[in-house]
């Protein structure tokens, strides 16, 4: 399936539904509109389609009552934890914001992925590189 650009009056949408909140950022991500809380990303418009993160309980309400299902991107593979919103709740400003909530409180309360512990090896490659913004290069011969 080929990429399109996201849909102007949900992208429009998404950026009047984000809470004002100093843990909110609002960004694009490949090219669409996004919303991350405490650097963890909660939401995007991808498309045609408002997706949200939420937990499994949420998931199954929004499956059970509204059959809303998981999100997938260009890959064909769905993306853990998100849901398309589906039309009932994006015509609904007060349903919408009762779940942008709940998938920003979600999102909030996971904690930060930690780097993994890196190996002696990768240890020593990092340290034997060039400092940031120092491109080493091979030396090319001479003609």
């Amino acid at each position: 399936m080929a990429w399109r650009k996201s849909d102007a009056a949900l992208s429009a949408l998404f950026g009047a539904s984000i809470p004002p909140d100093p843990r909110i950022e609002k960004r694009a991500m490949f090219g669409c509109p996004a919303a991350l809380v405490d650097g963890k990303l909660f939401g995007c418009v991808h498309q045609e389609s408002f997706v949200l993160k939420f937990s499994e309980q949420d998931r199954a309400a929004l499956r059970d009552e509204f059959d809303a299902h998981g999100y997938e991107f260009t890959s064909g593979r769905g993306i853990r934890d998100f849901v398309a919103m589906p039309d009932d709740i994006l015509s609904d400003r007060d349903a919408l914001r009762d779940w942008i909530a709940r998938s920003i409180a979600y999102v909030a309360a996971k904690p930060k992925k930690s780097s993994r512990p890196r190996s002696d090896a990768q240890k020593a490659a990092r340290d034997a590189a060039p400092a940031a913004g120092v491109k080493k290069t091979a030396a090319r011969p001479r003609r």
